[in-house]
């Protein structure tokens, strides 16, 4: 699948292949865009999944053109910043990307499993959770462990 086209799934689910930004360092060999996000569409419902993303005004103009329930958005593996800004979303800036993106609800990811970058485990989602509170997301955990989003 390539940048902006779609392919339906078995059971009437449209998946929709849409940029994201990360570097590229990763595999210096490989060429070209390297990084998507997809839209899952069925019927009246939406799933937007970021993969790995920068901030940019991708968001903003996936937004525009898509009408998202459920923004999945990574919130980890922020730090040294100076290294990761190109590759992956802060918690705050994982917020941002939520309003430019204009959906209903935001489930947060890419962060508590093991150590990624340097930040502690169990920063991203305190971050995420105080900025979201104050900004007024409404969010879910894929998986509770206690933690309240409301």
């Amino acid at each position: 699948m390539g940048l902006g086209e779609s392919i339906e799934l078995k059971g009437g689910t449209k998946v929709t292949g849409l940029l994201a930004r990360h570097g590229g360092w990763r595999y210096p060999w490989q060429k070209g865009l390297m990084a998507f996000s997809y839209l899952a569409e069925k019927e009246a419902s939406s799933l937007f999944f970021c993969g790995d993303s920068a901030l940019g005004p991708h968001f903003e103009e996936i937004g525009k053109r898509f009408d998202i329930d459920w923004a999945l958005l990574p919130i980890g593996a922020y730090s040294p910043r100076w290294f990761l800004k190109k590759r992956h979303l802060n918690p705050e800036e994982a917020v941002g990307a939520f309003w430019a993106l204009k959906g209903r609800i935001c489930i947060p990811y890419h962060f508590g499993a093991y150590r990624l970058s340097l930040e502690p485990l169990r920063e991203p989602l305190a971050r995420f959770a105080k900025a979201a509170r104050l900004s007024g997301v409404d969010w879910r955990l894929p998986l509770s462990d206690g933690i309240n989003a409301s």
